[in-house]
């Protein structure tokens, strides 16, 4: 499988992920299912919760966090960490261009977007891929073996062969 060229094109192509709260804040945002808005050119992902807006509002402004971006059918998936900042005015909800107009009217009643600075970002590669590589190592290991090929590197030490 081709994986994606740079960061904000492998996040942007991802739509739902794990949301995690590393703060330890009471009225801080829920762990949840967020749905990824956007990745932009400056660093930050955009992401929107369904939660009650009465309850929102009790939420802390900015907390530290982490997210997984995971999907089956890929063979592999993105975690990163960064500041989490609710993003409540909905002049600033235009800056995403994953936020039409008509999304912005229905979020002042139901939902909350959070803008995620990302600090550190990895690309992990799932275990079917690395199962799959394994599985081709020893392939090609049996197949040198079959043909008199020497691969330079021994199997057991010699104590172990002599009796």
């Amino acid at each position: 499988m081709s994986y994606p060229t740079n960061l904000k094109e492998c996040l942007n192509s991802f739509r739902k992920g794990l949301f995690q709260n590393l703060s330890n804040q009471y009225w801080s945002l829920p762990n949840g299912v967020m749905d990824l808005l956007e990745a932009d050119d400056a660093g930050c992902c955009w992401f929107l919760f369904h939660v009650d807006p009465l309850r929102a509002r009790a939420y802390d402004e900015e907390c530290p966090a982490f997210f997984r971006l995971y999907e089956k059918s890929r063979d592999f998936y993105v975690e990163a960490t960064g500041k989490a900042v609710l993003v409540r005015d909905p002049e600033q909800w235009l800056l995403c261009d994953g936020i039409s107009e008509n999304l912005a009217k229905l979020l002042k009643h139901h939902g909350l977007v959070v803008r995620l600075k990302i600090q550190d970002a990895r690309i992990i590669r799932k275990g079917s891929a690395t199962r799959n590589e394994g599985w081709r190592r020893r392939m090609l290991l049996f197949v040198e073996w079959l043909l008199g090929k020497s691969s330079g590197k021994e199997f057991f030490p010699s104590p172990v062969l002599t009796s």
